[in-house]
């Protein structure tokens, strides 16, 4: 059985304490001499005028530059840190934003499916059941008034029932059909654009 992995922070820590991705992070300093600082979920390692990047578990990391000042280096490290940090905080408002639409899901909401490659395919569904961690969904119809050339827009049928009820998981970040496809969206009652080939 192995040992329990300690997180990797400020002092000094044992490899076999980390996870796999922080012993990497960490023999790759000591290997460069170089001081590690962590900002959100990505860890800094300068060393000389230069820094490497990991945001993600790679083997390698993300970023690696040398510049000609500390200076130089400085300004770019903010500039990615920066970056990180809007990334993290759209992240969590993308994440605060679905929670309070799954908590608000509910019997006769109907919602819709976006999707395609070459194609914009609008899907709706009607909740038909809900429990606390997942909901019923039917699929409807939906009527099209063509305005241009193979696109138009589109509204739901909610009366127009198609095929039977099938349940679906409440995620993290909402409802989805497939694995492939966007989460549903609630319908706000708006046309939605749509286009189709042939």
């Amino acid at each position: 059985m192995s040992e329990p992995r300690a997180k990797l922070g400020r002092g000094t820590k044992h490899l076999n304490t980390m996870t796999k991705h922080e012993e990497r992070v960490h023999q790759f300093a000591q290997v460069k001499n170089g001081q590690i600082e962590k900002h959100e979920k990505a860890y800094f390692i300068r060393h000389d005028t230069a820094v490497a990047v990991w945001e993600y578990s790679t083997k390698r990391p993300q970023h690696y530059y040398r510049f000609k000042t500390e200076q130089e280096r400085e300004q770019w490290i903010q500039s990615q840190k920066d970056a990180i940090t809007q990334r993290a905080d759209d992240a969590r408002a993308y994440r605060e934003k679905k929670q309070k639409e799954n908590e608000s899901l509910k019997v006769g909401q109907i919602m819709y499916d976006s999707w395609g490659w070459e194609q914009t395919n609008i899907d709706f569904y009607i909740i038909v059941r809900r429990t606390k961690a997942a909901v019923w969904l039917q699929k409807i119809g939906a009527s099209i008034i063509e305005t241009g050339f193979m696109s138009g827009n589109t509204e739901p049928m909610p009366e127009k029932l198609i095929g039977e009820p099938f349940m679906r998981r409440i995620g993290k970040y909402g409802l989805k059909i497939e694995s492939h496809r966007g989460t549903l969206r609630p319908y706000d009652g708006k046309p939605k654009s749509c286009s189709w080939y042939a």
